[in-house]
């Protein structure tokens, strides 16, 4: 039997080894439900017990723990000596330390009676809201020693020997071992993890003891143990000696657990392992396991009341001291340590948290690291986020997959893309791009780029939650441009990968501080890719000879829009505005910015095409829906999206170039539906000017060279619901007038407004000229005239004569809307 239980051992230590190993390869995969990361976690009644005594809760995961519990009720404590991996372990080192214990004279009693007590401390703690089973947990220990120092010991030696190997003639089987190496270790570099060597110096600690007793962290330090113990006083199966027994010490001799008395036919209650040692060296056959022990043969540990009272009182103290944590005071109000993503509220976390470094174990950066003091003696060992050495990865959710107790909460992606670890703050006397900043306002004579743009480039967010506040100056003849970068807290999700990035040595220039209570990100105002249309695709970052400077920026929504162009951004939201990308090209000396908005509709993408180039288009161009150019600038519609070039600096793109840009921008849009607003097709096209229709719904939007009276509610009343058009005209190559067309929700509207123009102008009206039409001269030489069609609106607008104002009403009667 006592073969059986090595094998047993050999096989269970493999898998935890196993799980340990490769436990992040296994998240996700289907068979994973039978073997989850975590399973040998999950078996630990103590670890079950706290978590769930400090959260108030029934942990699901923990049920194969509280299965373990009730088979220990039948079987006693078959788990130490079975299937326990640390279990295992000691049995391994105290075998190897065998000759160390020769010549001491075994303890019956030893210091076993203490894991009852610190039993007590953890349970009692556990209920106050302090969680101390992890630290002391033999599950969480075999993982926590194992996965933060040993297996990345072992890898760093295997890394070590690969790179000697290589250097040898026969340089394959460094190769060989490398590979070898990254498969037993799932991954390339060897993982490293702080406190490693306290970790390892406490392991080697643990199992040093044996060169005192064999298994002396089980007879008299572990609390699982105590806990099985006392819950197998009456087991089912229970060590018995017949009177066959001559009492030759042999079993006592070879009992890892120093739990039977002098004799050979005492046991100690609760301390058998069922290693069946003592049945297999029993030269009588006299012991044998059953149901019933003889009462004379069950022998009871010396638990006192005092020591129970003692620890409790102990217990009461220590609960303050371990709350005490200056580092969390100084912190007013905020987190001093970035928790995983999903992690509970602080308290809560803590009380939960089972310090096991499983969560470490499979951070794909390693970001994950053990906390020593920096959240108090409470958060001893608790993971923490440290972006300098790694970044949480945007789109990754394992930690949250592998925690037993759920101190972290299993998220989806868009539940955790809603919540923030903390927020990033510029520290702007470090930051390189502010310091350069600062040294132009001193006033320097020369200057040297100091644009670094590394943090923003990393920020995973879709839309940026680091962006840039740029400065244009002059040292000199040397234009100066500097892109300050700043933080938009809302977006920000603390993921800290621009932290990990900045180049500044030391302390990076950006750092991200822990939460103030719950903190949260704004919902994105946008998909990704709205419009079928992804904005770094189309902004490639080498296109028809030209090259990316720097990356593409993302502004969404009203906010990010006035970040982009501040008071400017007005017009633009008065056509259902939802984002602009923005970047910058380079080519030789020429320099472009490209900007790809993005609208709710075609129709709103158009107006906002259509205000931008009717002030400045001096030609068309065959590009996406509708596009124009003019001096220096492309601008093309393309369904919901609209694109806008700019040539900058000294030496402008030629015309050609920029038109060429723009068609190679173009071409990486899926094409886009041409719907024009119902109310420009109402404008007469005879004598329309090319690029002069212009639509709009708000006065803010209108033409500039339309009077403010007219478009605003005094006129007109444009607004969201009254969508109007304008164009300019000519006859015989001269300019003849202007055409406002605006389409109201109901006739009764349409004829209000016409009321209000008229009376606007009533001083300046002419006698009557022919039905259903009113004309006014509203300075000399330059008339107008109004006519209202059901719900639509038409205005002739600075006519150069009379007759050019009947001709162009003519005009404006006969085109219906299409």
């Amino acid at each position: 039997m006592n073969a059986l239980r090595r094998i047993t051992q050999i096989i269970t230590f493999a898998l935890f080894l196993a799980l340990l190993l490769q436990g992040a390869a296994l998240v996700g995969k289907a068979w994973a439900a039978f073997a989850p990361p975590d399973a040998v976690l999950r078996l630990s009644p103590l670890a079950a017990l706290g978590a769930m005594l400090g959260a108030q809760e029934l942990i699901l995961r923990y049920v194969p723990a509280l299965c373990l519990l009730l088979l220990a009720v039948a079987f006693g404590r078959f788990f130490c000596g079975w299937v326990c991996p640390l279990g295992s372990t000691l049995d391994a080192t105290d075998a190897a330390l065998a000759a160390e214990r020769k010549g001491r004279t075994p303890s019956f009693y030893d210091r076993r009676r203490l894991k009852y007590y610190l039993l007590a401390f953890i349970l009692v703690g556990a209920a106050l809201g302090i969680s101390a089973a992890g630290w002391l947990d033999p599950l969480s220990i075999a993982v926590r020693s194992y996965g933060l120092a040993v297996v990345p010991y072992a890898a760093w030696l295997s890394h070590g020997a690969a790179l000697g190997l290589k250097e040898l003639p026969a340089g394959r089987l460094g190769d060989w071992w490398s590979r070898g190496g990254q498969a037993v270790f799932a991954g390339g570099t060897p993982p490293t993890y702080q406190q490693h060597a306290v970790f390892l110096l406490l392991f080697v600690v643990l199992l040093g003891l044996g060169v005192w007793y064999r298994r002396y962290w089980c007879r008299n330090l572990c609390p699982l143990g105590a806990l099985l113990a006392l819950v197998s006083l009456r087991g089912l199966l229970r060590r018995s000696v017949s009177s066959e027994c001559i009492s030759c010490r042999k079993c006592q001799r070879v009992c890892p657990m120093g739990c039977i008395t002098d004799d050979g036919k005492g046991t100690l209650g609760g301390e058998c392992i069922l290693c069946l040692r003592c049945q297999d060296a029993c030269p009588t056959d006299a012991i044998r396991f059953v149901r019933r022990q003889p009462k004379e043969q069950d022998v009871a540990v010396d638990l006192t009341k005092r020591g129970f009272l003692a620890t409790l009182g102990a217990t009461l103290v220590a609960l303050p001291l371990l709350r005490i944590s200056p580092a969390r005071h100084r912190a007013k109000g905020r987190l001093p340590v970035l928790r995983p993503p999903g992690a509970r509220e602080e308290d809560e976390f803590l009380a939960r948290c089972v310090r096991c470094g499983e969560c470490m174990r499979v951070c794909p950066t390693r970001a994950l690291q053990p906390a020593a003091l920096e959240a108090g003696l409470a958060g001893l060992w608790a993971p923490r986020l440290v972006p300098r050495m790694g970044y949480c990865v945007y789109r990754c959710t394992l930690c949250g997959q592998v925690c037993p107790s759920q101190a972290i909460e299993q998220l989806t992606f868009q539940q955790k893309r809603t919540r923030s670890l903390g927020k990033a703050k510029f520290d702007t006397s470090r930051c390189i791009p502010w310091r350069g900043y600062a040294r132009y306002q001193e006033g320097l004579t020369e200057w040297t780029d100091c644009n670094c743009g590394t943090c923003e480039e990393a920020c995973p967010v879709p839309t940026k939650a680091i962006r840039y506040t740029r400065f244009v100056g002059k040292v000199g003849d040397k234009q100066v441009v500097i892109d300050r970068p700043y933080v938009v807290e809302d977006l920000c999700v603390g993921c800290g990968f621009c932290e990990n990035v900045c180049p500044v040595a030391g302390d990076a220039a950006v750092r991200v501080e822990g939460p103030a209570g719950s903190a949260t990100v704004a919902a994105e105002e946008a998909a990704a890719h709205p419009g079928g249309v992804d904005p770094r695709h189309v902004l490639a970052a080498r296109i028809a000879g030209w090259a990316l400077d720097g990356s593409v920026r993302l502004f969404v929504g009203p906010k990010g829009l006035f970040e982009y162009i501040d008071g400017a951004g007005e017009p633009y939201l008065t056509y259902a505005f939802v984002q602009v990308a923005a970047a910058k090209y380079r080519r030789a000396t020429m320099e472009v910015n490209a900007d790809l908005w993005y609208f709710q509709t075609p129709e709103e993408a158009f107006g906002a095409y259509s205000r931008d180039a009717s002030a400045g288009a001096r030609a068309p161009e065959r590009l996406g829906n509708a596009a124009a150019s003019g001096e220096g600038e492309v601008w093309a519609w393309n369904g919901a999206n609209y694109l806008h070039l700019v040539s900058l600096g000294n030496q402008p793109a030629a015309r050609d170039d920029l038109v060429a840009l723009a068609k190679a921008l173009i071409a990486r849009m899926p094409e886009g539906e041409a719907r024009l607003p119902a109310v420009v097709t109402a404008l007469p096209i005879p004598g329309r000017e090319q690029q002069s229709v212009h639509f709009f719904h708000h006065n803010l939007a209108a033409p500039d060279v339309l009077p403010a009276d007219l478009t605003g509610p005094a006129g007109l009343g444009l607004g969201p619901t009254t969508p109007a058009a304008f164009a300019r005209y000519a006859h015989g190559g001269k300019p003849s007038h202007w055409v406002v067309v605006a389409e109201y929700a109901t006739s009764d509207e349409a004829k209000a407004a016409a009321g209000r123009c008229t009376e606007l102008y009533a001083a300046k009206r002419l006698p009557a000229q022919e039905p259903g039409a009113v004309f006014f001269e509203v300075a000399p030489g330059s008339f107008a005239a109004f006519h209202q069609a059901g719900k639509l609106l038409g205005v002739v607008f600075n006519a150069r004569g009379l007759d050019a104002a009947r001709k162009a009403l003519a005009d404006l009667r006969q085109t219906p809307p299409r």
